[in-house]
Order: structure tokens, then C-alpha cells, then sequence
């Protein structure tokens, strides 16, 4: 090594021992070239347990050239300037861009400092404090702070709570247009599974599983199991229609409901390939078609009349099931507040339709609400003259005798 190169050099230390009592190690590193002065900073660590020192204090030393010799003054330096402990975080903090704003700075290792840092930070607005949030260099530090604090189930549970209601409102502003078209939903349902239920983990991003067949959605069960979701537009004035003295579901749904079980037809013609090739349990697999909302039916009906005819519909069904959009919406709003929890602040979506297929608690009917113009019948005032609940006899008279009677067996 030539003398420029001896001089140009910073030379680091780590670990060196120390005369200091007490002083456990000291590491330091040279801060320019040797010239005619020598600058150096150096780390001592202070204590009795060298996994855990109670003590550090940082020098900062300049000396000059010896007038005799060579080396350099050490013993009279020029500039000495010690920090000690918390001191030293300070500066590293400083060194590393932490105080990147004007204003004062509050320590909080200590519980009145703490608290005195609470009660300003109560007084900061949800945006505001976000941005202080979003100044702390150590993520993982804040995560790990809060999940001491007891909070962070809570605030895990809040965030993807509103995470979701706000896809929920999004999906709920696809559907009020009658121009959306079933890519805009899938868009916003392949990536929020938790919609369709709990029973669902995930989304294979595989849309081809056959040789002639794309699927909008494939969902995975809990047991790895494929799900199918087929999307419609919810923008269908004709979903259920008046027939006779019913109402049925109309042409759209049957078109939907057919194109998916030749999906599921396909789909167990190929369970092994698919096993194979791709990894995928498909065999015996169910689905769900997507179509239509309320608020778009034509048809003037209740609520009762629209979401019995569906219900109806899907009684006749083995492994397809038929729901609507308001009705998933619905279902994700009721999971949502299960989430928050009863006694909590529940969220509510701007535009929630009211709870799709609810249960009739006045008693048996033997006509829909609009009786009086589809011509239901309706029985007599006298049906249930003479029934008691009590006795299985409806007459009270006397009872056939049957002594008489002969059975002659067959007749063959």
C-alpha cells in the first residue's frame, strides 16, 4: 500500500477493548483522509453484560499533526464532542431524514410523555393523524406498538370493514346503470370472494378449464374444491314475469342457468385432466349465476312475489344456484355487520336495497299481495268451520262398524 493510498483510506474499527472502566468495547470509523488533521468518530458501550450494554457514548474527535514525528495528537485534541445514550438515537434520527419537517419533536419513552403525546394527538383530525401515521420509518414497529396495545384486532377489523364497504359501493354503483355490461362486475367480484361467503378462500385466476369454455369467476372451497360463478347483467327488465296466476323467472335466467350446466357438464367430462394438468379439484363442482336486481324488474310485485319466485326457481335445482345482485349485496352487508359486531357502529352502504327474502311472520296465506288482480283462490270463510286442533276426529258422530265385512282378498 503506497503512502496516498494509506492516507486516503478510512479506517474502521469493531470491537476494540477499551482501559475505560467499565467500558465493554468501542467501535469507531475514520470520517476524511489522513491529512493534517485527523477526524474520527467512535461508539463506546458501557456495562456488565455484553448482550445487553446499559450505557453508550459517542465521541467525536479532531486532532492535529504532532509537531514531532509522526501520527497525530490524540492526548490535546483540537475538538471533542461527546453524546451519551438517547442522545446518540437523536442524531441518528437526524442522520436519517426522521425530522424532515419544522415543528417540535416529543420523546415518548417514558409514560407522561406518552400520554402527554396522546392527548395532542386526540386532538388531530382522522386525516391529519393518518399523516403522522405515515411518518414513522418503521412500519413494522408501529405494527407490532399496536398489536401490544390490545387494538389491533379492533383496527385490523375496522379497516377491512370499510375496505369492503367501500368495493360494496362501488359494485352498488355498477349495478343502478343500466349500461353496465358483466365484465364491469366481474371486475370488482373476482377480487372480493368474501362476497359470495365464508366458505370460499380464494380465486383461481385459471378462467379455462375446457377446451371450449371460459368461466367468469372460479372460486376454491375450503376443501380446494372448484366453484362457478357465471355473471349476467344486472340491468334485466324481465327477470320475473307474471305466468298464468304465478310468477316465474323468465327467459334470461333459464338462457343463464342452461349455459352453466353445460359448464359443470364439461367441467366433469375433464375432472382428471384438470387434476392432472392442473391441479384443480372439479370434480361434481357447483355453481352460482349472477343476474339481475330488483330495482330493474318491470313487473310491479312485492318483494315477496320477486324473491319467491327465485326461491322457488332454486328449489328445483341440484347444483346450481340462482341469486341476484341486490341479493349479494345484502348478503355482504349482513357478513359486514356481523364483522363489526352488534354493539358496535354498524356500516351502511349509501344505496342498501332492503333485505332481500324475508320470512313471512303473520301466519299462513293462501294468496300473494296482489290476490285481488291475479285471481288466486282464496277459500271460503267456512274452511275451517268444525276443525278443532285438539282431535283428529273432524266427525263427531258415531263410529262404522265394520263387523260385517268380509275380506275376500285380490281380485285377480
Amino acid at each position: 500500500m503506497t503512502i496516498e493510498e494509506f492516507r486516503a483510506g478510512l479506517h474502521a474499527w469493531r470491537n476494540r477493548t477499551s482501559s475505560v472502566p467499565n467500558c465493554l468495547w468501542r467501535d469507531g470509523v475514520e470520517l476524511k483522509e489522513k491529512g493534517r488533521k485527523f477526524k474520527a468518530v467512535s461508539v463506546s458501550y458501557f456495562g456488565s453484560d455484553p448482550e445487553n450494554p446499559s450505557g453508550r457514548t459517542l465521541e467525536l474527535k479532531e486532532a492535529k499533526k504532532q509537531l514531532q514525528g509522526i501520527g497525530y495528537d490524540f492526548d490535546n485534541p483540537d475538538n471533542k464532542f461527546t453524546l451519551h445514550d438517547e442522545e446518540i438515537d437523536v442524531l441518528r434520527a437526524f442522520l436519517n431524514d426522521r425530522f424532515d419537517e419544522n415543528g417540535y419533536y416529543v420523546r415518548v419513552d417514558d409514560s407522561s410523555a406518552a400520554a402527554a403525546l396522546k392527548s395532542q394527538l386526540e386532538k388531530l383530525s382522522p386525516d391529519r393523524l393518518a399523516e403522522v401515521l405515515s411518518t414513522i420509518a418503521n412500519k413494522h414497529e408501529l405494527v407490532d406498538a399496536i398489536r401490544k396495545t390490545g387494538s389491533a384486532d379492533f383496527l385490523t377489523t375496522r379497516l377491512v370493514g370499510h375496505r369492503n364497504l367501500d368495493t360494496l359501493e362501488q359494485l352498488q354503483v355498477v349495478m343502478n346503470n343500466p349500461n353496465s355490461i358483466e365484465e364491469d362486475f366481474r371486475k370488482i367480484l373476482r377480487d372480493n370472494p368474501w362476497m359470495f361467503g365464508g366458505q370460499f378462500v380464494g380465486v383461481d385466476r385459471t378462467r379455462q378449464f375446457t377446451t371450449l369454455d371460459q368461466l367468469d369467476i372460479v372460486l376454491i372451497t375450503g376443501d380446494g374444491s372448484l366453484h362457478i360463478v357465471e355473471l349476467k347483467k344486472a340491468y334485466i327488465p324481465k327477470l320475473v314475469v307474471h305466468h298464468r296466476n304465478h310468477h316465474i323467472v323468465g327467459a334470461d335466467v333459464h338462457e343463464a342457468v342452461a349455459q352453466t350446466e353445460n359448464y359443470l357438464r364439461s367441467l366433469d367430462g375433464e375432472v382428471h385432466t384438470i387434476k392432472s394438468k392442473l391441479g384443480a379439484e372439479a370434480n361434481r363442482a357447483f355453481a352460482t349465476v349472477v343476474i339481475g336486481d330488483r330495482q330493474h324488474n318491470k313487473l310491479e310485485l312485492s318483494d315477496e312475489g320477486f324473491y319467491g319466485a327465485v326461491r322457488t326457481y332454486n328449489s328445483h335445482l341440484s347444483r346450481i344456484q340462482v341469486i341476484t345482485y341486490d341479493q349479494l349485496v345484502n348478503n355482504a352487508m349482513n357478513a359486514l355487520q356481523i364483522m363489526f359486531g352488534a354493539d358496535e357502529d354498524q356500516p351502511t352502504a349509501a344505496n342498501q336495497l332492503t333485505t332481500a327474502d324475508t320470512v313471512d311472520t303473520e301466519g299462513p296465506r293462501f294468496a300473494g299481495p296482489n290476490e285481488a288482480n291475479e285471481g288466486d283462490y282464496e277459500p271460503p270463510d267456512d274452511y275451517w268451520d268444525g276443525y278443532d286442533p285438539d282431535h283428529d276426529d273432524y266427525d263427531e258422530g258415531p263410529e262404522p262398524d265394520f263387523s260385517d265385512h268380509v275380506d275376500e282378498g285380490p281380485d285377480y
